[in-house]
């Protein structure tokens, strides 16, 4: 109510529920009290300075412009305005007072150059280079550290890139690196901004200052002041000459100090020169007190100052130093770390180095054994020749030449047991090597047949996944990006048209609704209208093959599987499609959409691939048994059937009489007949 009101006094004035008689004796409604005068003949900046620290109090007047239109426009404006005007100039003295001892308190709390110690500051566009380069450093001594056991010189690759790097940051820190250069304070406004530095012409908030919203309202106030000063001292002095045209002459007022009225004085200059004095000497002594107190404080800051910078230099040692540690500490364990990769290198180089020595060391000692074997072979085979020899000798001379023949005979012998020794030895390694070759070769044969038996498996369980999976998100798509069907009008007239599936949401009084329907189009297919469309929440049927209209309105030109209906409450929409995709894709689509939208099944509908397939197949056969008689057709489509899927029941007479039952198979034969069917649906899903 409150807020209403004062709403009508600013738009209407605060006599508003006056009449005109009592408005024209009355006094103007912006001499009222509730009207704010220093908004009228000015401004009020009540609202300007939103700070905590620099917020005026809060004026509840009337600010309006009506009133002040009204104001400017009254016959006795000058009277009022010199009235508004100097209770103004009180207000605006009273407030420039109070900033005027506020920028005394911020001078003194200034920081000089330097104090701020060492400050980054980068434009944005290098701002953003340094970050990516940041980033940059980081992934690469990521990677660094995982290749480390991968890939020695990777590793070490990564790690000199990540230096590069590290040291175009280094650069960057130091170009854009300055120290503070000091605060200084406006003599208007009184925020503190920092001064410009003379390495850094860019760290200067003067202007930004200058443009700010403080700066402009109180450079106002003090314009404002300024007008209205001299304004007063021309009130003075039309007050002086209207006084000497009455005779009652006054001093001129000077100032607001000075206007006190000594009429028995007979000198009044030189009681005005010895008031000036003393309000000279006065201001002259304050103000050396003002300024003895500010070099005190100012010295004491300035002590304190150094001692914290001391402490701030202080704590900067101890920083680099403790960085120059921490440096010579990750150097070290870079070192260490590199001297523990270089040192599982050698060992691992060793251990193959060992390896292939101990190789060559079996097969040394092997031939070692062969040798001692031979020399042992030759030992015996030489006693053997002394033996013969000696026995050679004590012979007669008439068979000397024979005993010569034999021993010669017998040494060929010996040199031929030597190289039968020799090759003997060598098949024997052969064949131990052809041996551990075949092994190998087995084994590998084994793991690839096992291999292949295992991917073949895989292979068949994908096909069965895919057989009996109820996706249909391939179907789906193909109903949503449009199938080229015919349908069948109310004329019973075949029209060329392209059908998909739309799934929307639409906005009923205001809330989200779920939109599924079946939208066709015809040629060029550019055009799709709501008239022609069928929504899907309306479908109570589905017909398909000879439940469809078009099987039984186009017998002889189109196939049974290939037609399929959706009947509503109002009609029935007929389709007719050129291939088995196309129908499986669209019944197959509404179906599950349908069932979706109602929660329950809907009548006639196909919910997977495999009821799709069989439904068609039936489709297929059933025009062939329309001119045979029903008995002999069952007969042959079952013996086909149980020939084919279940050959435990291929000589049951199903309809031999009505007490007579098929055999159960066994399990065995169960198993098989799932194998073989499995078998069959894997080769018709190759076959499409």
């Amino acid at each position: 109510m409150e807020e209403a009101r004062a709403m009508l006094d600013a738009l209407m004035g605060p006599s508003r529920n006056q009449d005109q008689a009592s408005k024209d004796t009355e006094t103007p409604d912006f001499a009222d009290e509730k009207v704010c005068k220093n908004f009228l003949v000015g401004f009020c900046p009540h609202d300007w300075f939103t700070t905590s620290r620099r917020k005026m109090p809060p004026c509840n007047k009337i600010h309006s412009e009506v009133l002040r239109d009204t104001f400017e426009a009254h016959p006795e404006v000058a009277k009022y305005r010199r009235a508004f005007e100097e209770q103004f100039l009180k207000y605006l003295e009273r407030v420039t007072r109070d900033c005027d001892m506020f920028i005394g308190r911020e001078k003194i709390k200034c920081r000089p150059k330097g104090s701020g110690g060492v400050t980054t500051r980068m434009p944005p566009d290098v701002q953003e280079k340094y970050d990516a380069l940041q980033k940059e450093h980081q992934k690469l001594v990521k990677e660094a550290e995982e290749k480390a056991d991968e890939s020695l010189s990777r590793s070490e690759e990564l790690t000199r890139q990540a230096k590069e790097v590290e040291q175009e940051l280094n650069d960057y820190q130091k170009r854009y690196r300055f120290e503070f250069p000091g605060e200084e304070v406006c003599e208007v406004c009184g925020v503190r901004y920092a001064s410009q530095a003379a390495d850094n012409p860019d760290w200067h908030e003067r202007a930004s200052h200058l443009n700010g919203k403080m700066h402009h309202g109180w450079l106002q106030i003090r314009q404002k002041l300024q007008q209205l000063k001299e304004k007063e001292r021309v009130w003075e002095r039309e007050d002086y000459r209207e006084e000497q045209k009455n005779g009652k002459a006054k001093k001129p007022k000077r100032g607001r100090n000075t206007r006190h009225k000594n009429r028995n004085s007979k000198d009044p200059s030189e009681k005005k020169k010895k008031v000036r004095l003393q309000l000279h000497s006065q201001a002259e002594e304050r103000e050396t007190a003002l300024t003895a107190r500010q070099e005190m404080l100012q010295r004491e800051h300035q002590k304190v100052w150094e001692d914290l910078q001391q402490y701030r230099q202080k704590h900067n040692d101890k920083e680099r130093n403790l960085q120059a540690f921490v440096r010579l500490a990750q150097d070290a364990f870079s070192m260490v770390t590199e001297l523990q990769e270089n040192f599982v290198e050698q060992t691992r180089r060793y251990q193959e180095l060992s390896q292939r020595v101990r190789a060559q060391q079996q097969e040394m000692q092997q031939d070692i054994v062969e040798a001692e074997q031979v020399a042992a072979l030759s030992l015996q085979c030489s006693g053997e020749l002394k033996s013969v020899l000696g026995h050679a000798r004590d012979m007669s001379s008439a068979g000397e030449e024979q005993w010569k023949q034999d021993a010669h005979r017998l040494q060929e012998q010996l040199h031929n047991l030597h190289a039968n020794h020799r090759e003997a030895a060598r098949t024997v390694r052969e064949f131990r090597q052809a041996d551990d070759a075949r092994k190998q070769e087995e084994d590998r044969r084994r793991e690839a047949q096992a291999k292949q038996a295992e991917e073949r498996k895989k292979t068949m369980m994908e096909r069965h996944g895919l057989v009996t999976s109820p996706n249909i998100i391939r179907q789906m798509a193909q109903a949503m990006v449009g199938i080229e069907v015919d349908k069948i009008d109310q004329k019973n007239r075949r029209e060329k048209r392209k059908l998909k599936v739309i799934c929307d949401v639409k906005t009923v009084r205001g809330i989200a609704v779920n939109q599924v329907k079946l939208q066709w189009s015809k040629a060029p297919y550019r055009e799709w209208s709501e008239k022609c469309s069928c929504d899907l929440s309306q479908v109570m049927s589905l017909g398909y093959a000879f439940a469809a209209r078009a099987t039984w309105l186009f017998p002889d030109q189109v196939s049974p599987h290939h037609c399929f209906s959706l009947q509503t409450p109002a009609r029935s929409f007929d389709f007719i499609c050129f291939s088995d995709s196309d129908v499986e894709a669209l019944v197959l689509v509404i179906s599950r959409l349908c069932t979706r939208i109602r929660g329950w099944p809907l009548h006639g509908g196909v919910s997977s691939h495999a009821k799709f397939t069989a439904m068609k197949g039936w489709s297929k056969v059933q025009p062939s048994s329309e001119n045979q008689p029903l008995s002999t057709y069952l007969r042959e489509a079952l013996g086909l059937w149980s020939s084919r899927t279940r050959p435990g029941l291929a000589s049951v007479n199903f309809l031999s009489g009505p007490n007579q039952l098929p055999r159960v198979p066994s399990p065995d034969e169960t198993d098989e007949e799932e194998e073989e069917e499995e078998e069959e649906m894997d080769e018709d899903e190759d076959s499409k």
